[in-house]
């Protein structure tokens, strides 16, 4: 080959290159599998994968698992977009549970969720919702009602030097019964703190909530609606006894380690033993205060990624049992 035709050989590989670097055109298309274990809620999801360029689409169906008060096992389907510079998820969702003790009772919610990266490690989210829920009177019956929300959540992972990691999640939500004409709003915090170590791994969070009921535009609602929440919908760890007592206010410190006993003769085992204890201050609505606290014990196996198969049990301040079921705990982060 003559060094002119070298050249110019050369230069279109060169060109071609460039042109492929900054073109980025990549297509991909597979069935795709995803699973969230690290913190509630936790799902599976199955779809098909589509990917070309800077940006993906995803359609799914699968299943969720949360304690927000109760325990909560959903249906989902949906389509997620995802590009350089957001990401737009929209799901459907609807209750198994109480359609299997109530054929009547339809729970389902619908989300639409806009997500933007902001800085490194930290995701904005404005998702918006619609649904039926169940929810409390103020003479404590149970309702069955539409609602709409929207809600604006920061996410961001603040350090992670290999044994220390720590993140920040807060929200602030917007909802209301339109039948009803009752609004209110509520405030979320979470930052938890985990220090990994051979033999033992101990956390601290200190997570918090807020609700109130609006007023807006001079409505007075037509039914009042029971907005406050029980202790375990903080710390997700609910009570065997139905009855819970209600605050529009709980401020938590939570302690919880998990020991490797077996790692003295087997470096590489993954069965724990665990101890949890936290103390809250709970406000009712009348601003009366309660002194709150749980403590116990558990036992859990350490799945893939570090992932802890966790199953405590523990007693309350007013010695009533209450139980933690799952694949991770509040201690665990998210990749």
């Amino acid at each position: 080959m003559k060094f002119k035709e070298k050249r110019t050989l050369v230069f279109f590989s060169l060109l071609f290159s460039l042109y492929a670097l900054y073109a980025n055109d990549i297509s991909l298309s597979k069935l795709h599998f995803e699973n969230q274990y690290y913190g509630l809620p936790l799902s599976s999801k199955i779809g098909y994968l589509y990917r070309k360029n800077n940006y993906s689409i995803y359609p799914y169906i699968g299943a969720t698992f949360d304690v927000p008060e109760n325990y909560s096992l959903r249906t989902v389907t949906g389509v997620s977009f995802v590009s350089r510079y957001c990401s737009i998820d929209s799901e459907a969702s609807y209750e198994l549970l109480p359609a299997l003790v109530n054929k009547n009772t339809d729970i389902y919610e619908v989300r639409l969720s806009f997500d933007f990266p902001i800085f490194r490690d930290t995701i904005l989210s404005v998702p918006f919702y619609y649904g039926n829920k169940e929810f409390l009177t103020m003479n404590q019956e149970k309702e069955v009602a539409s609602f709409w929300a929207c809600e604006l959540s920061v996410n961001s992972f603040l350090f992670d030097t290999g044994r220390i990691k720590s993140t920040f999640d807060t929200a602030l939500r917007l909802s209301f019964i339109p039948s009803e004409r009752f609004y209110w709003y509520e405030f979320t915090l979470s930052l938890p703190l985990t220090v990994y170590t051979k033999y033992f791994d101990f956390g601290f969070r200190y997570g918090m909530f807020y609700n109130n009921e609006l007023t807006l535009f001079d409505n007075t609602p037509s039914l009042d609606f029971d907005i406050t929440k029980p202790y375990s919908s903080l710390n997700s760890r609910p009570y065997f006894s139905a009855s819970q007592e209600r605050f529009s206010c709980i401020h938590s410190i939570e302690l919880e380690d998990r020991f490797y006993f077996l790692r003295f003769t087997n470096p590489f085992s993954s069965l724990f033993v665990s101890a949890f204890g936290n103390m809250g201050l709970g406000i009712k609505q009348n601003n009366d205060l309660k002194l709150l606290y749980q403590y116990g014990i558990g036992l859990g196996y350490t799945l893939l990624d570090s992932v802890p198969f966790t199953v405590q049990v523990g007693l309350d301040q007013d010695k009533h049992w209450v139980l933690f079921l799952g694949v991770t705990s509040h201690i665990s982060h998210k990749p």
